[in-house]
């Protein structure tokens, strides 16, 4: 896949419908991605990367994130981790 590691020019358009601009830095974290943004302020957020896609927490150095698999006999394969982890958890969600 296509490496995520870099800096990158952003463009958006928020919630309220505005346009905005600005850079994110993307460094490899153990087995997870710090990403950095400068867009009108500063964000910080840290994610994990499945195949070509990333699933990123924000919320500077408390910030976390949990990614779900669905599973053909029904359960929830997840992966888990959080700024400054070096690997991820693991855990299985069955539905009652």
């Amino acid at each position: 896949g296509a490496q995520f590691e870099g800096s990158y020019d952003v463009s958006g358009t928020n919630s309220a419908g505005s346009n905005y601009t600005g850079k994110l830095e993307i460094k490899r974290s153990g087995e997870g991605y710090d990403f950095n943004w400068n867009a009108g302020g500063l964000l910080k957020g840290f994610g994990i990367r499945e195949g070509n896609k990333a699933a990123v927490g924000i919320g500077g150095n408390q910030c976390g994130f949990v990614l779900y698999e669905a599973k053909s006999d029904g359960t929830l394969a997840g992966k888990w981790g959080g700024k400054g982890a070096k690997t991820f958890g693991t855990e299985t969600l069955t539905k009652k």
